[in-house]
């Protein structure tokens, strides 16, 4: 019996060790990471998870510069107003940051732009992955996704402009380039909103505050249909 329980108590002691040689040599790794020049790479976020002896990891999606338009008119001058539903998505993995590509179905395009944004990046070209495209389909992307690094689940989140839905429908207010039929969310969370079952838009962050929310909501009731005819209207020609 005194055999047997030193046996145990050699294995438990043992055991000790080797957990408290992990933990140290985790804890060494972890912060040997914190001062890394990696820090904020993909691979950083995968060795950190590795370190914590996880098998995912959250972190935020780059900050965002989006080209806010100063109004609802403004808008509708320099971007496309579509009403689209995702059908598809494919996340990629930069060196810093996820994107993940939407493939949408153009429902209805409320219009298109009459000016042009000169200093404007280049909208870029879609993944091969996202191809081939019907004629009412585009692809645009966002920063975020999720996607498998090394053994490691990595998940980069925007809690201002979450992921779209697939088959759910939104009005989105974007450049879009009808070649490529590459769409860019240049108004981000600002110019996205979802649609309920009565056709009533919902910013897809109600924390945000801008004009354009408050016009749609203040002169139209968030309802798509007198966004419609506000639309037309406004582009109708004027005698002078």
């Amino acid at each position: 019996m005194v055999k047997i329980l030193l046996t145990v108590g050699a294995l438990i002691a043992t055991t000790l060790i080797v957990i408290g040689t992990f933990s140290f040599q985790n804890q060494s790794k972890m912060e040997a990471l914190e001062k890394s020049k990696d820090r904020g790479k993909l691979t950083w976020y995968a060795e950190m998870a590795k370190a914590k002896g996880q098998d995912e990891i959250a972190f935020p999606a780059p900050i965002s510069r989006y080209a806010l338009a100063k109004n609802l008119n403004e808008a509708v001058a320099f971007y496309d107003v579509v009403i689209a539903e995702p059908l598809e998505s494919n996340s990629y993995a930069g060196p810093n940051d996820i994107r993940t590509w939407y493939k949408f179905r153009i429902i209805e395009q409320l219009s298109s732009p009459t000016e042009s944004c000169s200093n404007c990046p280049a909208i870029p070209n879609a993944p091969d992955e996202m191809l081939p495209l019907h004629e009412n389909e585009f692809v645009a992307a966002q920063f975020g996704g999720e996607l498998e690094l090394d053994g490691i689940r990595l998940i980069s989140k925007d809690t201002k402009f979450p992921p779209f839905e697939k088959h759910k429908q939104y009005l989105i207010f974007l450049s879009l380039d009808p070649v490529k039929k590459v769409g860019a969310l240049r108004m981000g969370p600002w110019g996205t909103f979802s649609l309920d079952s009565n056709r009533n838009l919902k910013s897809v962050d109600e924390n945000l505050k801008h004009q354009l929310r408050e016009e749609l909501r203040n002169q139209l009731d968030d309802s798509v249909d007198k966004l419609r005819a506000r639309i037309k209207t406004k582009s109708k020609p004027t005698l002078e």
